[in-house]
């Protein structure tokens, strides 16, 4: 079983491989488990923000910034689930 910080490092590097282009998103940055991506407005922000939750991805926003932040036991599957689920939210953007 993968160790937390693999995991998050392993959700942060996907992502940033794996995000479709999405209007707004200028950049992931993340550290251990906690995943942030900065958006170039509120409003589209917004947008990605809601898009996420109709997923089924809880997640927060501060500003122009989406912060993620999953359970410390979350397991590599779910981490794969997490990322299909918000790849596809972006996605439908």
């Amino acid at each position: 079983e993968m160790s937390a910080s693999l995991v998050g490092s392993e959700m942060c590097i996907r992502d940033r491989q794996h995000l479709p282009p999405t209007e707004g998103l200028i950049s992931v940055q993340g550290k251990g488990l906690m995943l942030s991506m900065t958006f170039s407005s509120l409003e589209q922000c917004g947008h990605a923000q809601a898009a996420i939750r109709q997923h089924g991805v809880i997640v927060g926003a501060a500003g122009p910034y989406l912060k993620l932040a999953p359970a410390f036991t979350i397991s590599a599957n779910e981490t794969e689930e997490l990322i299909q689920r918000m790849t596809t939210a972006l996605g439908s953007l």
